[in-house]
């Protein structure tokens, strides 16, 4: 389904948006366990198809369950500086990956939208490749991401955000320096907020991950690969 209508939006050069899919399952209904699970995996479909959506209900926002909030409150790009390739995210891990080609033209910057309550209430970190490319600041409700003066224009570019542990959610790291430097498009770093503590200026401090960073550099070089072999 979801190809086909991608396809008549290529042929007629529009936008589009999936709509008029039941969005909600109160707690009590005999069924409530079935649209939980169509709710997901229709959401879901349309990260990979990057297809934006809109559902439908007749009942009040607090008849919903729990999981249906939580399908809501999915992590998501609301804005993105260049052309979208991925854009997924897990309800399980609250891990959300987005990857896309750099326009360095669009002076604003990539806007992520993301729920401290239910996803990350202990903080949260942000793996961005290539390491150095891009200040990232935080808003009331995600997080911003603009280019420096090293970004490259054209280049194929990622981000990995995930929750802190309880364990790390009062400490942060800023001993990395976060200056923009001209570095290897392989190499990442992450960026730590800190549920517990308000940036003063809205900017997170930089940390090192290297078991994400190893993750990133695989999903960067197949990144690479496609934006020069196709």
């Amino acid at each position: 389904m979801f190809i086909n209508r991608l396809r008549d939006l290529e042929h007629l050069g529009i936008g589009g948006m999936l709509t008029e899919f039941r969005a909600w399952a109160a707690e009590g209904d005999e069924d409530r366990e079935e649209i939980d699970g169509l709710m997901r995996s229709t959401v879901e479909a349309a990260d990979k198809y990057l297809q934006s959506w809109i559902g439908w209900g007749y009942r009040s926002i607090q008849d919903r369950s729990e999981s249906v909030a939580q399908h809501y409150a999915r992590t998501y790009a609301s804005a993105v500086a260049g052309t979208t390739v991925e854009s997924a995210f897990n309800e399980d891990t609250a891990e959300f990956r987005l990857s896309w080609i750099i326009n360095t033209d669009i002076s604003q910057p990539s806007e992520i939208k993301l729920s401290k309550k239910l996803y990350y209430p202990f903080g949260f970190e942000v793996m961005t490749q290539p390491q150095g490319w891009f200040n990232i600041s935080e808003t009331s409700n995600g997080f911003h991401i603009m280019y420096n003066s090293v970004t490259r224009n054209e280049y194929a570019a990622s981000i990995l955000v995930f929750p802190k542990p309880f364990a790390d959610s009062t400490t942060t790291d800023s001993s990395t320096d976060s200056s923009p430097t001209n570095s290897d498009p392989t190499s990442s770093s992450s960026t730590s907020t800190d549920s517990s503590t308000t940036p003063s200026s809205g900017s997170a401090n930089l940390v090192t991950t290297s078991s994400w960073k190893q993750k990133a550099a695989i999903s960067f070089t197949i990144l690479l690969y496609l934006r020069f072999n196709i």
